[in-house]
């Protein structure tokens, strides 16, 4: 990584005026493959066509992320530190399509709200000192 990249990636928060959202991702029919990150953007800043493409001197993918989570063996993923204000989380799948080692995104996932029917992946308002927890099914994927 580049020192310009760095300086781009390191974010500084006072702990007092962040929350977290927390939750499962379910993802029973594998389409998802090897690994699933959960990543949070500022509300309306997400440009998929952008995002999934390596950018600057390290060919960076998803580069404008706030922050970003791997949801672990269990199903869960935890996005901490998270500034007060209008988020929209994405569900990115990787697989290793060309068996080099390194895992390829797959693709954006297409996920079902189990918990907290009432939310809106695209438009969680998260407050100072606040958990959010919100639990998805895995029901698609998107190239």
């Amino acid at each position: 990584m580049s020192e310009a990249e760095l300086r781009s990636a390191v974010r500084f928060v006072a702990k007092a005026n962040t929350g977290k959202v927390d939750g499962t991702c379910a993802d029973n029919l594998d389409f998802g493959g090897e690994k699933i990150i959960v990543y949070a953007y500022e509300k309306g800043s997400f440009n998929k066509s952008t995002e999934m493409q390596a950018q600057g001197e390290s060919q960076l993918q998803f580069k404008n992320a706030v922050t970003s989570a791997t949801v672990n063996g269990q199903g869960e993923y935890t996005l901490a530190f998270l500034e007060e204000g209008d988020y929209e989380l994405h569900f990115i799948g990787y697989e290793d399509t060309d068996n080099d080692g390194k895992l390829d995104v797959k693709g954006e996932l297409q996920l079902e709200l189990l918990t907290n029917l009432g939310l809106n992946l695209n438009n969680l308002n998260v407050d100072a000192n606040a958990s959010i927890s919100i639990s998805v099914q895995v029901i698609g994927i998107l190239p």
